[in-house]
């Protein structure tokens, strides 16, 4: 995603300015106003920030809540401009990190209130917000934020009904089995023959892998997975149980695949209609879930990468 060397500038100028050398700050936002030749490469330049505010997050609170004053979404050359926006509204959403929580909502409702004069820029701002922090691979991904613009632009008057419905359908899609609450039970079938339910599987941490035995993309993730020496020693150890289940109707598909996974993972196939009742929406494969021993969820659909990073910190 190109428009990410952008955070570098804005983490640059915030840093100088938390430094307080604001006159780093503005010479570097002047640059990045004039030096492109072309009205796409352009940033909006950052405002003077107190300095009476010498926390980061209150920095950062700051920058994030006047942001947007140097826009007029009503200059449609600019607000039109899809890269423009774009660079911007990533410099916009590297800020939210730092920030204050409670300063981010707040923030949000600005530039998607101020976005409403043209509909035209709204369009492109909320495709935007589901590219970078929906998109299964976006490195910015965060529902949490994405679910502060949704609220937002599901309550917006300048949609029709049908986009409405879309970002709706979102919303509901992204509160599913979020981070931090208990995840939906349901039933399963092991390869062994036996039914079990998602509550009663028992394990210190549950490493849940939702796969589809035809997906050549979904076999090399969790090869990379049973090769990942952390978490086979986690598995060894018993404190890690990884769980992959096919969440379709192909029995048979699962049948004939079924023992080619690893003896020490536990292998089900959905008993409960997962994907018609919505119990999980699964727009990508595998989708993979970190569960504590309550069944709430530590991380929703993760990385290996994030995998690693957050069960050596348990481990550590």
């Amino acid at each position: 995603m190109r428009a990410i060397y952008g955070i570098c500038v804005v983490w640059a100028v915030f840093v100088a300015e938390v430094s307080g050398n604001v006159t780093c700050l503005q010479n570097m936002a002047n640059r990045t106003a004039i030096a492109p030749d072309t009205l796409s490469l352009l940033e909006l330049t950052l405002p003077d920030i107190p300095k009476n505010l010498t926390v980061p997050s209150e920095r950062a609170s700051f920058l994030l809540a006047h942001f947007w004053d140097a826009m007029d979404f009503g200059d449609t050359l600019r607000s039109r401009n899809r890269a423009f926006v774009e660079q911007n509204f990533v410099n916009f959403i590297s800020l939210f990190p730092h920030a204050n929580s409670m300063a981010l909502a707040p923030a949000v409702r600005t530039l998607v209130n101020r976005a409403e004069k043209d509909p035209v820029a709204y369009h492109i701002l909320t495709e935007l917000t589901k590219k970078y922090l929906y998109e299964y691979d976006s490195p910015m991904r965060d529902e949490d934020y994405f679910i502060l613009f949704l609220s937002e632009i599901t309550e917006s008057a300048i949609l029709n009904e049908y986009d409405k419905e879309r970002f709706t359908y979102l919303l509901n899609v992204v509160k599913k089995n979020r981070s931090g609450t208990r995840v939906a039970d349901f039933t399963y079938l092991t390869r062994e023959g036996k039914q079990m339910t998602l509550y009663d599987t028992s394990a210190e941490k549950l490493l849940l892998i939702f796969y589809d035995p035809d997906c050549r993309h979904c076999i090399e993730v969790m090869e990379d997975l049973n090769n990942n020496a952390l978490l086979k020693q986690l598995v060894k150890d018993k404190k890690l149980t990884v769980a992959a289940l096919y969440a379709d109707e192909d029995r048979t598909a699962w049948n004939r695949t079924k023992n080619e996974l690893p003896v020490d993972w536990i292998v089900g196939f959905d008993l409960d209609n997962i994907l018609e009742k919505e119990l999980f929406v699964l727009p990508d494969m595998p989708a993979i879930y970190l569960l504590d021993n309550n069944k709430t969820v530590i991380i929703k659909e993760a990385s290996l990468r994030r995998l690693c990073e957050i069960l050596g910190d348990s481990v550590s």
